[in-house]
């Protein structure tokens, strides 16, 4: 009985929090816990959030690598009379290069941090508005590590997770998530190509 009184305590926590996603009955989640499988119905609802900020990753990686090679396609000539034309063939034949340093730190630096940031946003804030101002302060604080260029990225990251959520109604699975890397790999074997064409 005790066990019971305990599983609901932690199942309301977990609903205003909303690590508990509504999909799963609440009487079967402390049916579950009362026989000692409270880990394996709480596992789900944390799995969907990592995956959603694997598929974050993906599209930050993306959209980070274009705007970044547009704005800077030469960090080390820094040529500012480029015409437009120049610059896009500049910027598209170094994004392949900007990938191999941008990928590894948004999805491992980018990913654990926006997790770490909506987890304790959903802890300290009751309300959703407040949860999403608390999330982009953090996102901001853990995006000036770099200054001006991963706060871009930790900008980007926050927007693109935001609207993924609150537009996507559908659980996730291991194979969107899976697909979702395709995009900046896609990108970076569009621009390698370009490269091998163009000389």
């Amino acid at each position: 009985m005790k066990r019971f009184f305990r599983a609901d305590r932690v199942l309301r926590k977990l609903e205003l929090t909303g690590l508990l996603f509504p999909r799963y009955n609440a009487g079967k989640f402390i049916l579950l816990y009362a026989k000692g499988k409270g880990r394996r119905a709480m596992h789900p609802a944390m799995g969907q959030l990592f995956m959603r900020k694997i598929i974050s990753a993906g599209i930050t990686t993306f959209l980070f690598t274009i705007i970044f090679a547009i704005g800077e396609p030469d960090l080390f000539r820094i040529p500012n009379n480029l015409s437009l034309g120049d610059r896009l063939h500049e910027a598209f034949s170094s994004v392949c290069f900007y990938l191999l340093y941008a990928g590894p730190v948004i999805y491992v630096y980018g990913s654990m941090t926006s997790l770490l940031s909506e987890i304790i946003a959903r802890f300290v804030a009751p309300r959703r508005w407040v949860q999403l101002t608390v999330s982009a302060v953090f996102h901001g604080v853990f995006g000036l590590i770099l200054y001006q260029i991963s706060l871009l990225a930790a900008a980007i990251f926050y927007l693109s997770d935001t609207i993924f959520f609150i537009t996507r109604k559908k659980p996730l699975t291991p194979h969107i998530t899976v697909a979702s890397v395709l995009l900046p790999l896609g990108l970076w074997l569009a621009s390698w190509i370009y490269i091998r064409m163009t000389g």
